[in-house]
């Protein structure tokens, strides 16, 4: 862990991050974006690329309980809310195609999470040590319930009684 960072400051020429460098800086609270960079912007103390369809980095130091992903987020990158440890819910859109690997590992504290039926590739992991997760909210027949069956995670459907709607 770096113990030391406390805020980091994005120039201009920084274009591209891909997975969450700053997944062990837990005294990370500010990311400062120069007024020249238009690769990144961050909104309510969490990282993402300029238009917002991919979700960076949400700090280890956030003390949110409950976290809305934007309705602009089409990717939550690997690592993203890596070690959300005060974070017991998080909702995320209906815009949401991708969950890459460990997006939400030791998230110690998460207990509900909903996956969209929209999402189309779930990577590795992505639960990892988030030891009090009852609450993972699929779609029936969705890619989301299959990983949750293939990686024994209990889930549930947004409505208990939607598969009576399903039958013949």
């Amino acid at each position: 862990y770096n113990t030391r960072i406390t805020s980091i400051k994005f120039p201009a020429s920084l274009e591209r991050i891909t997975d969450n460098p700053f997944e062990s800086c837990n005294k990370l609270e500010k990311f400062i974006i120069t007024d020249s960079n238009k690769h990144f912007t961050v909104r309510d103390g969490v990282l993402f690329d300029y238009d917002q369809k991919r979700l960076i980095c949400y700090p280890e130091t956030k003390t949110d309980q409950k976290y809305t992903v934007p309705d602009s987020v089409v990717t939550i990158g690997s690592h993203a809310i890596y070690s959300g440890e005060k974070l017991e819910q998080i909702t995320l859109p209906d815009t949401l195609q991708s969950i890459e690997d460990l997006a939400f590992a030791f998230c110690y504290e998460l207990r509900e999470i909903n996956i969209p039926s929209t999402v189309s590739y779930i990577g590795d992991r992505v639960f990892l040590e988030c030891w009090k997760l009852i609450n993972v909210s699929v779609h029936p027949d969705s890619l989301a319930a299959k990983y949750c069956d293939m990686n024994k995670i209990p889930y549930t459907y947004p409505n208990n009684a939607d598969w009576l709607l399903q039958a013949p």
